[in-house]
């Protein structure tokens, strides 16, 4: 599993109080590590521990790494964002322990994000080298493009950096007009991400990290 928006303190710094609860990074990481023992101790139907993994949350890594079993991040390189730094490289504690990264760029010429139109063609060649370069930071992540936004985030449309091209994998009918496969109605299917998962568990990546998304998983 995947908890999302776990940098919420953020909203409560110098008194802000975005959250209501005047929450601070300490409570952030109680909740997390108190999420990861309870994961951690269910067993799958197929025998296996419940995986949970970090999701962004860079000023995290230190306290959570040795706790979790792996990391989604988003735009790490900030390539639509260039007021913030880029961040990929904190997560290489991951990788030193042998976990893995899945990190997620969203160029915006791979598609449409209003109507989830996906470019047969891929990511322009400048955007596609910038999202793939594995040199910033991001040695031995599993990198992948998505279209950012609306219905596009949640759709199939995905672009692999090892040369793969486009695939768009069958999610909701409605979002990419891709039936899901009748083996995943009712939560039974899994398909996969182009990462290596034989390792995990369960994921459910917000945001449609190249899987289909829970919509198809029921």
């Amino acid at each position: 599993m995947d908890p999302d928006n776990i940098d919420g303190y953020l909203n409560d710094e110098n008194g802000a109080n975005g959250t209501g609860w005047n929450l601070s990074q300490d409570d952030y990481v109680s909740f997390v590590t108190e999420l990861a023992d309870y994961a951690h101790g269910l067993t799958t139907s197929q025998g296996n521990t419940l995986l949970i993994g970090q999701k962004n949350g860079n000023e995290l890594v230190s306290q959570l790494s040795s706790k979790l079993d792996f990391a989604v991040l988003e735009d790490c390189k900030k390539l639509n964002n260039h007021d913030d730094p880029p961040f990929c490289s904190d997560f290489q504690a991951y990788v030193n322990q042998s976990k893995p990264v899945f990190s997620i760029e969203y160029p915006s010429t791979l598609g449409n994000p209003d109507t989830g139109a996906c470019n047969s063609k891929g990511a322009n060649s400048t955007q596609y080298a910038d999202s793939c370069d594995m040199a910033k930071g991001n040695a031995k992540f599993s990198e992948i493009l998505k279209i950012q936004g609306e219905v596009g985030e949640l759709n199939g449309c995905t672009e692999y950096c090892n040369g793969a091209g486009v695939v768009v994998t069958a999610t909701n009918a409605d979002l990419d007009g891709s039936l899901c496969p009748a083996e995943t109605q009712g939560g039974d299917g899994a398909r996969g991400s182009g990462a290596s998962l034989a390792n995990m568990s369960v994921m459910l990546l917000i945001g449609g990290f190249g899987l289909a998304m829970d919509s198809c998983l029921g």
